[in-house]
């Protein structure tokens, strides 16, 4: 009488469906896992855009108010004419000890400074926006005089060779809100000009 090796039974049809549910959950949870990370991947990717997006427009729009800011400066100061009474003021030197904090004051700096005209954007191909940039130009005491200048301009020695100014722009992309202070989208920029312009060419 010959003895067979004995034999495992065959899984049963009911077992094998459990096996291929549980590899089927484990490949929808790596399936979940994978495409959680690859949206968050994008959001991030995507939120990083915007806010490169939004630090470049406000960086364009305050460097024109920046340079529209040091013309008006000129024209005033030089008395060439042409100048934006309206949109434009100038802190006069003798106002020194008031206009001292409202560069760094938030509050005394939006109460001094002026919006820069939307024709001036526009001129540049930028939207003008709800925010405009703001100008404060400030003058600053004048140190640097010359008794040569006498024979130059028929003046006082007191003349001065030059006039010193300190420019601060203030800008943000159209995005920027400011109840919230740009922490849920847009951005800011400050920028300062030390600028000297002289009296005579």
């Amino acid at each position: 009488m010959k003895h067979h090796p004995s034999r495992r039974p065959p899984a049963s049809a009911k077992q094998q469906r459990g096996l291929v549910l549980v590899i089927a959950l484990i490949l929808m949870a790596v399936i979940g896992i994978s495409s959680s990370a690859a949206i968050r991947m994008a959001l991030t990717s995507n939120a990083v855009a915007l806010g490169l997006k939004a630090g470049n427009e406000a960086m364009q729009r305050a460097e024109i108010a920046l340079r529209w800011c040091e013309i008006q400066t000129r024209l005033r100061y030089l008395g060439s004419g042409g100048t934006d009474s309206v949109n434009f003021y100038l802190v006069p030197a003798s106002e020194e000890a008031v206009s001292a904090a409202m560069a760094n004051d938030y509050t005394l700096y939006m109460a001094n400074s002026r919006p820069v005209p939307a024709n001036i954007l526009t001129a540049a191909g930028l939207a003008p926006g709800n925010q405009p940039p703001q100008c404060l130009c400030q003058q600053m005491p004048l140190t640097g005089t010359s008794s040569d200048e006498k024979d130059y301009t028929g003046a006082s020695s007191s003349t001065p060779l030059y006039g010193s100014f300190v420019l601060t722009v203030r800008a943000s992309s159209n995005d920027f809100r400011e109840t919230t202070g740009g922490t849920d989208a847009g951005s800011e920029v400050w920028l300062r000009s030390s600028l000297l312009i002289a009296l005579h060419p």
